[in-house]
């Protein structure tokens, strides 16, 4: 598998998997936060795991109809959040 450096610069390589959470990131209007995203979940699969507790740490300083944009692209994903 080819690897290239990370858009979010935290990791020297990034897997296929990173990009594609940095497509989703990004398609679902959060790439102003895709550093914070990628520190909680490395890809989709994580974030189909992210618990309420992730959640409103990775929302603090979101505005916050930015993070029940983002509550309901993770649910919709597979997360259960209430």
């Amino acid at each position: 598998m080819e690897t290239t450096t990370c858009e979010a610069g935290r990791w020297s390589a990034c897997s296929l998997d990173c990009a594609i959470a940095l497509e989703w990131i990004e398609a679902n209007g959060a790439a102003k936060f895709k550093e914070a995203i990628l520190d909680v979940a490395g890809d989709l699969d994580d974030l189909k795991h992210i618990t309420e507790q992730d959640f409103e740490e990775l929302v603090k300083g979101m505005p916050k109809l930015k993070a029940r944009r983002l509550r309901a692209s993770l649910v919709e994903l597979g997360a259960r959040l209430a």
